[in-house]
């Protein structure tokens, strides 16, 4: 940050730290008694949401004519009212080449969110389970035109209904999977199920008749972050969704609720690559060329160690910290300025302080300073740079601990002045 008159340096860092202490949401689909879009899409909207403004949407993005409505059902079973998704749709129509269906699509061309790519990838998905199910290459697998908008309006809603609530953070039970079909049996979509669930987690379904739809797990994989037990929330809503038949299936049960942050934690948390390698043959001169062409290249840090390899022989140990996005591009210039014939990666956590950078006015000329913050109000580190402090000292002949000094007071003072002023 460049020094000015009209900002304040601790209330830009403030506003930085704020940013990151949030509360998480969270969503917890309970799908143990079975599964399908619609059901899914009910207990969503059970949680609250604004329902006139969903199908709205919905109608704006779909082509297709439909009439789409919640209604509410009680379970005896389950001694639980839920909501049921009623979707009508015209009826009829050719089987039409799934490829073919992919490419000209049901969702309207201008809009301007990330749902047609979803649906898109849904489809994609359903068209190679088949083909690898039914042995025909895709070219040759077909879908209804209804069964497939169906299952596109019902995504497309789920999508939405996620967007409606802040888009948080989804975890769900494993998939019940039942035991093969029996000889005969007119359900067949027990393998598409399957096949569909791949990247989910799945377990043994608790009954024979636990139901699960093709549609509804291949939604759920789309949109679910991580699979497991309910985990410790602050639950504020609950959703119960019916499932479309009138059988007395059980229900898809919704939580929703929060993680909240307990206490603002010191340092943002991160994840870094550590590169390591012993060098022992290598002429000590061409070292800082190295480290210099590493930090040039992105790595976070680069530093030697001093180390005895085997049979006593004096050594360096290489350490760099770098980002996931720059391995490749570290290790080519280790592997091309050492040495080295190979070296160690790990991943480590690190916490790294809040940082703002401003300029404060010293005898000698401006210093750059660098703040590091663990909290809004709370100033730990400070400390002018080198390099600046260096070249003043040079350009002006004064010792260089003198304009380190000065700057340091000059920062002190400027974060003192801005505190004042903001109380």
């Amino acid at each position: 940050m460049i020094e000015n008159s009209k900002i304040s340096y601790t209330k830009v860092i403030k506003e930085i730290i704020l940013l990151e202490e949030f509360v998480l949401k969270i969503i917890y689909i309970d799908c143990t008694a079975g599964l399908s879009g619609g059901a899914l899409l009910g207990a969503l909207v059970d949680l609250g949401l604004d329902r006139e403004k969903l199908i709205g949407e919905l109608q704006q993005e779909i082509i297709s004519t439909f009439n789409f409505s919640f209604n509410l059902s009680f379970h005896k079973g389950s001694r639980q009212a839920a909501l049921r998704t009623v979707l009508d749709l015209p009826q009829g129509g050719q089987a039409t080449a799934a490829g073919e269906f992919i490419k000209t699509f049901c969702l309207k061309e201008n809009t301007k969110n990330t749902t047609h790519d979803r649906l898109k990838k849904i489809f994609q998905l359903e068209l190679a389970a088949r083909s690898r199910l039914e042995g025909l290459p895709p070219e040759e697998i077909t879908v209804s035109p209804a069964e497939a908008i169906k299952t596109a309006i019902l995504a497309a809603g789920v999508f939405t209904a996620l967007k409606q609530l802040g888009f948080p953070r989804v975890v769900a039970s494993p998939v019940p999977i039942g035991p093969p079909p029996l000889e005969g049996a007119k359900d067949g979509t027990s393998h598409l199920v399957l096949e569909l669930a791949k990247g989910a987690a799945v377990k043994a379904a608790s009954s024979p008749s636990v139901y699960v739809s093709a549609a509804g797990v291949a939604i759920l994989a789309r949109i679910t972050n991580e699979y497991g037990e309910l985990p410790e929330i602050d639950l504020e809503k609950t959703g119960y969704g019916a499932f479309g038949d009138n059988q007395g299936r059980d229900v898809v049960r919704v939580l929703y609720g929060s993680i909240p942050q307990s206490e603002p934690s010191i340092g943002k948390q991160e994840k870094v690559l550590v590169i390591e390698t012993g060098i022992d043959d290598m002429n000590p001169e061409f070292f800082p060329y190295l480290i210099e062409r590493l930090l040039a290249s992105g790595a976070l840090d680069a530093f030697l160690i001093p180390i005895y390899m085997k049979k006593g022989r004096p050594a360096n140990l290489l350490k760099v910290l770098c980002r996931g996005e720059k391995l490749e591009q570290i290790l080519k210039i280790i592997f091309k300025e050492s040495t080295t014939l190979g070296v160690r990666i790990h991943e480590e956590t690190r916490r790294v302080l809040q940082r703002g950078f401003f300029q404060v006015p010293t005898p000698y000329g401006e210093v750059t300073v660098k703040a590091g913050y663990a909290g809004p109000e709370t100033l730990i580190q400070l400390a002018p740079e080198f390099e600046d402090c260096k070249r003043i000292a040079s350009e002006t002949g004064t010792p260089l601990k003198e304009v380190y000094a000065a700057a340091q007071r000059s920062a002190i003072e400027k974060i003192k002045e801005q505190e004042r002023g903001e109380r």
